[in-house]
């Protein structure tokens, strides 16, 4: 997968470069956190309320569709906010071991219930390892394991919840936590049963400020559409 030289000194210093390319291109998500807000602030400009039920989910058919997959779940304070996976962007790989895809709800219906949690998207980073149970991990983490060369299944995930407003949380190995991955039509799915904590990173504006410092993260077969 990588060019081997000789040397220690040569293959420290190339390590140390492919690592700074694999986390410039993962920490490019930190950097478009405010492109990511603007966008969901776009599209809910041609949202509306349509219910008061606690088990509405956005972008479903009155308001009151069940879920059977590609959904994902929030808690926060106490509460669960489901979000289907109305709009993603086809996986990409940097060539180096791993992928991206993003999933977010882009509905056009929102519980006013939902308040500053009215949006909800997810990038998951993942090395590319075939089916299996995979660790959550940092951004960094899984830069090294990358780096290493070891196989080892892992997915960094990010969340960023809210649009008028909102804060950016991340999954880290200490917290634990693991996703069951699969393979079907070519395409990787992801599923978290047990919830994963994730920590909060990056927060923007009063709403993002009130949002706690962790959340938990449920996926329910979630792939690119």
């Amino acid at each position: 997968m990588y060019l081997v030289f000789s040397g220690l000194p040569i293959y420290l210093w190339a390590n140390q470069s492919l690592k700074k390319l694999i986390m410039k291109k993962l920490f490019i998500r930190k950097i478009l956190f405010l492109t990511m807000i603007s966008v969901n602030m776009l599209l809910l400009t041609t949202s509306c309320s349509s219910d008061d039920n606690d088990d509405y989910i956005p972008g479903g058919n009155g308001g009151t569709t069940e879920l059977k997959s590609n959904y994902f779940t929030v808690s926060a304070n106490g509460k669960n906010y489901v979000y289907s996976n109305n709009s993603s962007a086809q996986p990409t790989s940097p060539g180096n071991g791993f992928s991206v895809a993003t999933f977010s709800s882009a509905g056009s219906d929102f519980d006013n219930d939902y308040g500053i949690y009215n949006m909800g998207s997810l990038t998951v980073s993942y090395t590319l390892q075939g089916e299996g149970t995979y660790s959550l991990v940092s951004d960094e983490e899984l830069a090294a394991v990358i780096i290493a060369e070891n196989n080892e299944k892992v997915i960094s995930i990010h969340a960023v919840l809210g649009a008028d407003g909102a804060a950016l949380y991340e999954t880290i190995r200490s917290f634990g936590g693991t996703a069951q991955v699969t393979i079907k039509d070519g395409k990787y799915h992801f599923s978290i049963e047990n919830p994963a904590i994730l920590k909060k990173s990056v927060s923007m504006g009063e709403n993002g400020v009130q949002m706690p410092e962790n959340v938990e993260l449920k996926m329910e077969d979630v792939y690119v559409r």
